[in-house]
């Protein structure tokens, strides 16, 4: 589904799919794409997300795709596999004005591109803070894409705070225990990972693997 508006207290429980390898699958437990600058409050997935693409498409274990709006209290608990941009709460976070704040992710995610046990792709203006991420972080791609136990790539204007990862984080050109690629001027604030292993191709770190700021 796709909402430009305002959702809060909202839950859902059962599984998604997607069987179709096309281009432009937004996928998530609760919504498919948000757009506008309504925000998602105190709510939650439970389910399983997956899709058949591996070369398109935002997944994620709460929301697929982000354009407008933040997130606050979030939560989602079910593995998420496939797409383009892969995350356990949100694939893609590119808010025009937005944050995803006090928010949790705990399924595994497996993806073929930028992966994040949070979220696979954030880039816009907010932050990401206060939040977690549970599940174990792979992707496929053995080039120049970014994987990262909480964040695969990260460009918002806002620092990433308080977060922290705990699971194992394998594949990707940038990959890192927190965050794949930290490409953003902000500072890392009082992040940390309880991973045992973190295993990538080119940039790899305990933290980050490759930072431009």
């Amino acid at each position: 589904g796709r909402t430009a508006g305002t959702i809060s207290n909202a839950s859902a429980s059962g599984s998604v799919t997607t069987d179709g390898d096309t281009g432009g699958v937004n996928a998530g437990g609760l919504v498919g794409q948000k757009d506008g600058s309504g925000s998602l409050t105190d709510v939650s997935a439970t389910g399983a997300v997956s899709v058949a693409s591996t070369s398109s498409g935002s997944i994620g274990g709460l929301v697929g795709y982000v354009s407008g709006g933040g997130i606050e209290r979030g939560l989602a608990t079910g593995d998420v596999s496939g797409g383009r941009y892969t995350g356990g709460l949100v694939g893609y976070f590119s808010p025009s004005t937005g944050s995803i704040v006090d928010s949790d992710a705990g399924g595994d995610v497996s993806g073929f591109g930028d992966a994040g046990g949070l979220v696979g792709f954030a880039n816009g203006t907010g932050s990401i803070a206060t939040s977690t991420a549970g599940g174990t972080v792979t992707s496929s791609d053995a080039g120049s894409y970014s994987v990262g136990g909480a964040v695969g790539y990260y460009g918002m204007t806002g620092s990433l705070a308080g977060v922290s990862a705990a699971g194992n984080v394998s594949g990707g050109g940038n990959t890192g225990g927190v965050v794949g690629y930290h490409y953003s001027t902000s500072v890392l604030d009082d992040v940390s990972t309880s991973a045992t292993s973190v295993s990538g191709v080119t940039w790899v770190g305990g933290i980050v693997g490759n930072s431009r700021a």
